[in-house]
């Protein structure tokens, strides 16, 4: 016969398990896991292309997207190897060229270039490359494929630090909006929100930073998960403001200028982007719940040990 604390046990663990559990990309599982104490981290490695739609590379109004490949994620300081299940689609176009200015070791510095706004050229927004609705001031979104990453075709032809030619690239992207799943898309939201990137230097780099909010939601992902970011000691700007940006400075390089008919000219890219996902006060109780029935389960296991008879 059972005794009342047993019972009380087996109700708990019922109520737990019986609570409904909301199917979501892996990815956003670990980015839920707790303590959610800093900013979890995405490195990533990018290939894109600048279209001439408004002329030759450089001209504000040219459109630039692409996709990015996350080959780690670090999680409260544990890094996890993601096997490019994860992936970023960008586009955005050159606006206004302007300064902004970032901190550095040695103080701040000023660096001159462009804003970029969401893109809206036909067939080049992000919901036309997703083939979904989303918002007008939509510039990133996170993805995450429902396939592995060993059986794609296109995406698995992205080499690191070589350009992709824009056909390799559109397959990439089509592929990847019908084997993967929207997490996230981030724009300019807030008034603090920006993406900059600097002139090229002589050699053909560049310095690219964004600030972002989210403004669209994959299924069971809450807008309620994402978090303004921690401070971190080394931060180019007040991190914050945001809820999605970069570490440091993106390092983009100029590959090539355009050999195909209507682009500019092609790159690729690395960086850091964070994020700081936090699960809604009714996931930590199901966690705590549940993890006080398995001290609850270890506790009762160790006191009928304790008070066994010797055989």
């Amino acid at each position: 016969m059972r005794s009342r604390r047993q019972w009380l046990i087996l109700l708990t663990v019922a109520a737990v398990l019986g609570t409904p559990t909301v199917t979501m990309a892996d990815l956003v599982s670990l980015l839920l896991t707790p303590p959610n104490a800093v900013n979890d981290v995405l490195q990533d490695r990018s290939w894109r292309i600048e279209l001439t739609n408004a002329g030759p590379q450089g001209s504000v109004g040219n459109v630039m997207y692409g996709l990015a490949a996350f080959d780690q994620l670090t999680v409260n300081g544990h890094t996890i190897i993601l096997d490019r299940s994860a992936w970023m689609v960008f586009t955005v176009t050159r606006d206004s060229s302007t300064s902004r200015t970032f901190q550095s070791a040695l103080g701040p510095v000023t660096l001159l270039g462009y804003d970029f706004v969401a893109t809206s050229y036909s067939g080049y927004t992000l919901a036309d490359l997703l083939g979904t609705s989303l918002p007008a001031n939509s510039m990133i979104a996170l993805m995450e494929l429902t396939v592995p990453y060993s059986t794609t075709t296109y995406l698995r032809q992205l080499t690191d630090d070589q350009y992709a030619t824009k056909q390799l690239l559109d397959n990439a992207v089509s592929e990847l909006k019908s084997k993967g799943q929207l997490i996230a898309a981030f724009g300019t939201s807030d008034a603090q929100d920006f993406y900059f990137m600097s002139e090229f230097n002589a050699s053909g780099g560049a310095a690219e930073f964004f600030g972002l909010s989210p403004v669209a939601y994959g299924t069971a992902v809450s807008p309620a998960y994402f978090r303004p970011l921690y401070q971190e000691g080394d931060q180019r700007v007040d991190l914050s403001q945001f809820e999605f940006s970069l570490r440091d400075f993106m390092n983009v390089t100029l590959k090539a200028l355009g050999a195909e008919s209507g682009v500019a000219a092609y790159y690729t890219d690395r960086g850091t982007v964070l994020v700081n996902v936090v699960p809604e006060p009714a996931s930590w109780l199901s966690l705590l719940a549940f993890g006080g029935v398995a001290f609850a389960f270890r506790s009762l296991k160790k006191r009928k040990s304790r008070n066994a008879p010797a055989i």
